[in-house]
Order: structure tokens, then sequence, then C-alpha cells
């Protein structure tokens, strides 16, 4: 099922991510998490759904007195409980072994993918952003691991949308995120099926546009449409007079805050992260010009349109967001789609490559953080 070369891929990226989160066991601070009592209370006294494991592993979290004033002030310390760890390896555990089975009755070409995507699926794991959010102690930290895992299903639009229902019964702000980017990724998939790549970036760019015209307008629109249209005037009203969510989160910041949040921000830290944010960036503006180079030479490749697709949607939600819903300028809302992401940079650099650029990034995160004074745990 897995090529003995991707397993031993694998089994490095799982030793790397340890590494680094043991590393930010040690380095990063006390942890502010907005609302985080609220977020505690609700893992641990709240009524669960079914599939969610906070409501069968509660004895994890018996041994802390959340309430007290001395958890409290350092309770969120990233990667303090052995929760973590547990979540992580449980998870990938039980969805691994039903993606072997599952894979076992799919057509050879995608069987023969199965060794690509667990080796993106991993490799992704070690990009600041997703072990951080990993690191979490809240529900999204499991709907992010459910999310992560499209990855290997994306040949498998009914698998995508069922992962979106598990996410839904989590938390319903997620799964508004999450279906938006499969129903973006069916539409660019259509555009470049039926036109050309060329024409799905251009929709790309005039999307954006419409984004920078139309802003917080864009929800007062839709709430002159059925089933949706109550909601959206709710959530209008909470952003422009309610939590004057505008003026917190001014248009032009909007997407500076996704771009260092999805390369990685600390919850309520000030502290700004210059260069793995030149880095990205730098990498960015090159990649776009490799793209333009490249793209006629790939086309060809079998599913190369479809995980064009992918990264097209990933993109669009990531610039457009922010945009049009102000209250969706944090990135964790996306990480999900950075395994696709690399998926599609991985058409033009080797998984190593990939790897040590990432690492590049990581380095220079963690020598922030010892140079800025951080106290050790």
């Amino acid at each position: 099922m897995i090529s003995s070369k991707s397993l031993w891929n694998v089994l490095l990226f799982v030793f790397c991510y340890y590494f680094l989160i043991a590393l930010a066991r040690v380095l990063l601070p006390y942890g502010d998490e907005a609302d985080f009592q609220f977020r505690v209370n609700s893992i641990l006294y709240s009524d669960k759904s079914i599939i969610n494991p906070f409501g069968y592993f509660d004895f994890f979290f018996l041994y802390y007195d959340w309430l007290s004033s001395e958890v409290e002030s350092a309770s969120m310390k990233f990667f303090r409980v052995n929760w973590t760890f547990f979540l992580i390896l449980f998870t990938f555990f039980m969805v691994y072994v039903f993606s072997v089975f599952y894979f076992r009755f799919q057509s050879p070409l995608i069987r023969g993918e199965f060794s690509l995507s667990s080796e993106i699926l991993f490799l992704s794991m070690i990009f600041p952003s997703v072990w951080l959010h990993l690191g979490l102690l809240a529900e999204e930290q499991f709907t992010l691991l459910l999310s992560l895992f499209s990855i290997l299903f994306r040949r498998s639009i009914i698998v995508l949308f069922t992962i979106g229902f598990l996410v839904f019964f989590i938390d319903f702000g997620n799964s508004i995120v999450y279906f938006s980017f499969l129903f973006v990724f069916l539409f660019y998939k259509f555009l470049t099926n039926k036109y050309s790549i060329r024409v799905s970036i251009l929709f790309l760019l005039l999307s954006i546009l419409f984004s920078l015209v139309v802003k917080m307008e864009f929800i007062k629109l839709l709430s002159f449409l059925p089933v949706i249209g109550s909601k959206a005037s709710v959530i209008y009203e909470h952003y422009t007079t309610i939590y004057d969510i505008n003026d917190k989160y001014p248009l032009v910041l909007r997407p500076v805050i996704t771009f260092m949040s999805l390369v990685f921000m600390l919850p309520n830290s000030k502290t700004l992260f210059f260069i793995p944010y030149i880095s990205i960036f730098l990498f960015s503006v090159f990649f776009v010009f490799k793209v333009f180079k490249c793209v006629s030479f790939l086309k060809g490749r079998p599913y190369f349109n479809e995980d064009f697709s992918f990264f097209l949607a990933g993109v669009s939600l990531v610039v457009n967001y922010p945009i049009l819903l102000p209250g969706y300028s944090n990135a964790k809302y996306y990480i999900f789609v950075i395994p696709f992401l690399i998926l599609f940079f991985s058409y033009f650099y080797s998984r190593y490559k990939i790897m040590f650029f990432i690492f590049h990034v990581n380095f220079f995160v963690f020598l922030q953080l010892i140079f800025i004074g951080f106290k050790l745990s």
C-alpha cells in the first residue's frame, strides 16, 4: 500500500514533528489563549457529540484543577498536558488504519497516490502554524486533526463532505470554512477542466478584486437569500454594531494578520517573527513566477488540474474570507489547507527540499523565541 521509501519518509517527518513539539514545550511561554476558561468548561462539562474525543477521555484532565488561579495562569502552556500527544497518536492511528482499508478498494492510480499523500500529510505537521495549533487545548484541535486528513481522501468528494459533517458536529464555525473550501474547489475544478488553468487564475484575481470592492457588504447581500438570510443578518449586525469588528480588524491589516498567523503567531503575543514572514513571502513571490514558467509542462500529468484546483481554493479562501468576514482574519480557520498547498509545491520541489525549507522557517521561529527572552518552564 505504501512504499518502503515513503514509509521511511513518514517516520522521518513524525520524528521531526515530535522533536519540534518537545522543543516548543521548553521554549514557548505560558499561553493566554482568548476565552481559555470558557473553552476548558466546554470541554469538561458541556454535552459532547458522540464523535468528540473529549467526552471519552476526561480522565486525562482529572489531574488538573483547571479552575484554580495557579493553573489558570499557566494552563495554556503549549504541550503541557499529555492529552496533546495522546489525541494526535490516537486519531492518526484510527484514521490511518481506516485509510489503508479504504484504499484497497480504489483504482490502482489512486492507490498509488497513497504514499505521496501520506508523506504530504506528515510533512505538513512540521510547519510552524500546524504544530502550534495542534497543541492548543480546545475543541478546534480535534477539528484540525480531522480536516488535515482531507489530503488523503481528496479524490473522493463523498469522503471530504463526510469529514465536513464530522467537523460540523464539533464546531460550527470551522465547518463553514471547510465547506466553503470544498465548494470553491469544485468551482475551480469545473473552470480548469472546462476552460483552462489561465481562466481559473484570472477568476481568482477577479474574486480578490471583487472582495476588495464589496468587503463586508457581501454579508448584507447574503441576508436577502433564503435559508441563510437570517443568519447573515445576525452576523452583519454583530460585525457592524455590537462588536464593531470592522474597526478591530481594518481592511488593510486583515491580509497581514492572516498571513502572519498562517506562518506562526502566538495567541495574544505582539511579537513579530520577521525572518519567517520574509522567508515565506519571498518564496511565495518566487513560486508564482515558477508556476507560470513550468505549469504548461505539468498540466498533462494525472490529477494535476485537480490538485491545482485545490491550491487555488486554498489561496482563495485565505485571501478572500478575511476581507469579506473580518471575524475570520486569524488563519487558525485555514490551517487545514496547508497540506494542499504543500502538495502543489511538491510538483515543483522534492519533499526533502520542502522539508529543509520548513526547518529553515522553524529554526528562525525558535531562534527568535530564545532571543526575545521567553522564560523557560
